[in-house]
């Protein structure tokens, strides 16, 4: 007998049946796109986000900057954090820094009485951890990659010129565990991307320190301006254990030290109420310990034009008509800030007095090449992708964009307003994210180049003197 076809309409529905469930499937799995209210698609953007801090307005600032796949950069204020425990009284957040795994920022209060502090905050809400006191005005810190250990210069701006420290601190714990000895006042706190070295600049010597992240001791200094290199023996670089440099107190005693502590106590623990201080003043709130120096710095006779071209080593003369009598060195480089090459053993010192950037060959410990800059350079930071580096001149309320390869300046930025100071670069290497401390009673400011078209893309009004800046997070 002959088999009869099946049913055509149940067939029918059957196909219908099944391309409506692909339609389902493909809907609920197909990846969602945002719409921007209109119901057209919105364009893709990227968020890079930093922590100011605001030295004479005891302010820390979150900044956003998006950026638009197609469209124009823009910076926005995502949060004001206020900080410090005096009312009455600037503290002057001055560094920051932010741990390898992006879950606690850190802050350095400058001023202290006399001491610092440094604060351990969670990134996210911001709140309060810990802190724990250092030396005489800590500045600059960073996180070692190898060890997990804080290394965080005492700049020391108090008094007479006096060899400082940096200090040790373990960031779990929030302990101080030593100080090692440094130069006079010690800035620019950098580790070489293993972790393994550490790199501050002696302003007032003139000298670049290797401290080794291991050992915790100093193991080579190289005078930046001359280009003499010196070996360190272990036992020329005593760490102060259980004990500052800075008397005979005892880290324990310093953390009784009267009404600091009882304002602390009371502020971790989220009571939101400043405490009152005792009417006694630090002096002027808005110190520019860059710019004060200016006066003291040698004028330098070179032209600056559009663009600047790297010398080497060879060509810089060799003789130092500033020694003293008695051999030491007067600091002329005034060196600020030293920053290292993502993939090359090379670091960059911003010499703020020569009005230069130097190239030092760490495996071979000299000098490469200089960069005569524009005017008092300050910060330098080096992009990820390691082609280029970009550096803050102080006193001209500019900010140079160099290629690495050529030695040559690609352009100089105007800032928003004067006296630029920190710098953070995105991961993807496409933008500088600068802060401008601004003078008198102006708001300072944030300002945001674009590494590929060397121009200022936007501004960000935040507070007083902002300088200290840590990149956070970037999310697409």
């Amino acid at each position: 007998m002959k088999r009869m076809n099946a049913n055509p309409v149940r067939g029918w529905v059957s196909t219908v049946v099944v391309v409506i469930a692909l339609l389902v499937v493909t809907t609920v799995c197909a990846p969602s796109q945002a719409t921007n209210g209109t119901g057209s698609l919105a364009a893709a953007e990227t968020s890079y986000y930093a922590y100011v801090a605001c030295e004479s307005e005891d302010e820390v600032v979150l900044i956003r900057l998006v950026a638009p796949e197609d469209g124009d950069a823009r910076l926005e204020v995502a949060k004001r954090i206020r900080v410090g425990i005096y009312d009455l009284e600037i503290e002057g957040p001055h560094g920051l820094g932010v741990s390898p795994d992006g879950k606690h920022w850190y802050l350095s209060i400058a001023h202290g009485r006399p001491y610092g502090i440094l604060y351990k905050y969670t990134t996210g809400d911001d709140q309060l951890v810990d802190e724990v006191e250092l030396g005489m005005f800590p500045a600059t810190m960073q996180i070692s990659a190898a060890t997990g250990l804080l290394h965080i210069v005492n700049f020391n701006l108090h008094g007479g010129h006096e060899p400082s420290t940096v200090s040790i601190v373990d960031p779990e714990e929030m302990v101080e565990l030593m100080q090692i000895p440094q130069g006079i006042m010690p800035h620019g706190s950098r580790f070489s991307p293993d972790g393994l070295k550490h790199y501050s600049m002696s302003m007032m010597t003139d000298e670049l320190f290797e401290i080794d992240a291991v050992d915790l001791a100093v193991t080579r200094t190289l005078n930046v301006h001359t280009g003499e290199g010196q070996m360190r023996m272990k036992h020329d670089s005593h760490a102060h254990d259980g004990e500052h440099a800075h008397g005979e107190q005892t880290h324990a005693d310093h953390a009784k030290h009267g009404d600091h502590g009882a304002g602390a106590a009371d502020h971790k623990h989220g009571d939101g109420d400043a405490k009152q201080h005792d009417g006694k003043q630090h002096g002027d709130a808005h110190k520019q310990h860059g710019d004060e120096k200016q006066a003291d710095q040698k004028s330098s006779d070179q032209k600056h034009g559009d663009h600047q071209h790297a010398t080497t080593h060879d060509q810089h003369a060799q003789h130092d008509p500033e020694l003293q009598h008695d051999g030491h060195h007067h600091a002329m480089a005034k060196p600020t800030w030293v920053q290292m090459h993502p993939t090359k053993p090379l670091a960059y010192v911003a010499n703020n007095g020569a009005n230069e950037v130097v190239e030092i060959n760490l495996d071979e410990w000299k000098i490469t090449r200089r960069f005569p800059t524009g005017k008092g350079p300050y910060n330098v930071e080096v992009t990820p992708d390691g082609t280029k580096f970009v550096v803050t001149y102080k006193s001209d309320a500019a900010t140079g964009i160099w290629d690495i390869e050529s030695g040559k300046e690609l352009a100089r930025v105007e800032n928003s307003r004067k006296v630029p100071h920190g710098i953070a670069i995105t991961p993807d290497s496409r933008f500088a994210i600068v802060t401008v401390e601004g003078i008198g009673g102006e708001p300072g400011g944030v300002d945001a180049i674009d590494l590929k078209t060397l121009k200022r893309v936007d501004v960000a009004d935040v507070g007083k003197q902002a300088g200290g800046i840590a990149f956070w997070k970037m999310e697409e």
